[in-house]
């Protein structure tokens, strides 16, 4: 029936009195065009191909799957690597939060250190010899002294920028010469001795820049936190619908590589009856090159969208995280269905629920937060200071400061902050 359609198109264009026979189109011809010996054919042997696009050798397979497009949202939520990085940033801007906020928790570290000395004393003194008169005598000493100190610290720094510090510590020295203690009746006093001692000192600021430069910290890095979950939430939905369009425009393009194969093949066989005619003088050699460059424009075409094709399964096999060779075959039927809501109600679900709005408001907000901190760069610091010391051999001291800290000029540095 192909061969009758092809016929009847070709007596329409060419004239009924150019046809040739039906046993001249099944019958092995050999025809002369330009002077050149044409391929032995019959039009029966014109069928179909699998491609024209060549391989790439350089680059080897990776096997073969047949995936629904549900499997393939599937290994893309799983392997994508722009999704796999967003998760990343969640990972980072929880981990930002946390050490954030590390630095208003309770603060212990433990210090010692031991410490020798060596002191060498030289001096002379004169004394009367009955036989050598006044001589001079040099005398060294040496003494040596080692102090070994340790103690804990704990301290805390709290979200109203207070803070307080506790450090007990102990002492333990030895001197060679014995130096401690001494007394009536030990004159010569002991060679060791141990101290004890505890410290505590408690800051309070009484201006409120260092309580909002906190506030601003941990806001800030709360906001990033969910920033970023926004993110991985928005980058999962456009790789979920890059999936999906690239899923059907694949089907899309396998179906025009079809309809350009059947194409490519109609115009072949249409060059070969001209062929066949030109070879009964039925045809001019103008039809002839007309065929021919038919043919090698469908041809072109075709190579075309099988190009595109594959760069289109490239890119779909980046999209899902899975190496580039591998040969993947799409599983489900192309299908066109409505929207199941009106169009406008789309609108008014991205003015109300779009992320990325969500997300600039939110660095507007951080942007505040820092502005508000910067403006108060030149606001005076007035702080109280509580200590409290006491040691073992009872001896205490406490104390209270109100200490002032007022920054004059800054260089320009508030007002650049706040400009930028």
């Amino acid at each position: 029936m192909k061969q009758f359609a092809i016929l009847a198109m070709t007596w329409i264009s060419l004239g009924p009195w150019i046809l040739p026979s039906q046993a001249q189109i099944d019958e092995p011809v050999q025809m002369m065009h330009n002077g050149s010996l044409m391929a032995v054919e019959t039009i029966d042997d014109i069928t179909g191909f699998t491609t024209l696009l060549g391989e790439e050798p350089f680059r080897p397979t990776h096997g073969e799957r047949t995936l629904t497009l549900k499997e393939a949202i599937a290994i893309a939520m799983e392997k994508n690597p722009d999704l796999l990085r967003a998760g990343l940033g969640v990972e980072q801007s929880l981990a930002n939060l946390d050490l954030t906020e590390s630095s208003y928790r309770n603060q212990y570290s433990i210090n010692g250190q031991l410490r020798e000395t060596l002191q060498r004393l030289k001096g002379g003194q004169f004394r009367l010899d009955p036989e050598k008169g006044l001589i001079k005598e040099n005398i060294i000493h040496y003494e040596n002294s080692e102090l070994f100190s340790m103690g804990p610290t704990y301290q805390r720094t709290f979200k109203d920028a207070s803070s307080i510090t506790i450090q007990p510590g102990l002492e333990y020295q030895h001197d060679s010469d014995g130096a401690f203690d001494s007394s009536v009746a030990n004159p010569a006093g002991y060679n060791y001795e141990d101290r004890y001692s505890i410290d505590v000192s408690y800051n309070y600021y009484l201006n409120s820049r260092p309580r909002l430069e906190i506030q601003q910290r941990i806001e800030n890095a709360k906001l990033s936190a969910i920033q970023s979950d926004y993110s991985l939430f928005q980058t999962g939905k456009e790789i979920e619908d890059l999936v999906i369009g690239q899923y059907w425009q694949i089907k899309q393009l396998e179906e025009e590589v079809i309809i350009q194969s059947d194409r490519l093949l109609q115009a072949r066989r249409i060059e070969f009856i001209i062929k066949t005619q030109f070879q009964f003088e039925n045809a001019s050699e103008m039809q002839v090159n007309q065929a021919e460059i038919d043919v090698m424009n469908n041809e072109a075409t075709l190579i075309e969208l099988e190009g595109n094709l594959r760069g289109r399964m490239e890119y779909f096999n980046q999209i899902l995280g899975i190496p580039l060779e591998t040969s993947i075959h799409l599983a489900d039927q192309l299908d066109v269905q409505p929207l199941p809501k009106p169009a406008q109600e789309y609108v008014g679900m991205v003015t109300e629920n779009n992320l990325s709005l969500k997300n600039l408001r939110l660095g507007i907000q951080k942007t505040e937060n820092s502005m508000r901190v910067a403006r108060l760069g030149q606001q005076p610091d007035m702080m109280f200071n509580g200590s409290y010391h006491r040691t073992d051999e009872g001896w205490e001291n406490t104390t209270a400061a109100l200490i002032l800290s007022w920054p004059l000029g800054d260089g320009g540095a508030t007002r650049a902050r706040v400009r930028a």
